[in-house]
């Protein structure tokens, strides 16, 4: 039941991250100052690192045959992946 909860309040904390806007459209958008906080929350309760969950919001992995590139997500890409990742830890 606990983990249950942490779960919970993981997803909680996930929807109040926010991003900032970027003023270079090819660097991934920055998390607010205080979303920082809540994101790391988030990081802490799901048990996943940091620095991966705010990679898994921000930065897209386009895979093209043996190669992988990362290519940096949008204001609203990022708003839209925060969301469904919480929508799939949640299912």
């Amino acid at each position: 039941q606990r983990q249950i909860f942490m779960i919970l309040a993981g997803i909680l904390q996930l929807g109040n991250v926010t991003f900032s806007t970027s003023t270079n459209e090819s660097q991934p958008y920055e998390l607010d100052e205080q979303s920082k906080d809540f994101l790391q929350r988030a990081a802490e309760l799901l048990c996943v690192p940091a620095d991966e969950l705010q990679a898994c919001v921000t930065v897209r992995t386009l895979k093209a045959g043996k190669q992988s590139v990362l290519k940096p997500c949008s204001w609203a890409e990022c708003s839209v992946r925060r969301d469904c990742l919480a929508k799939v830890i949640y299912a």
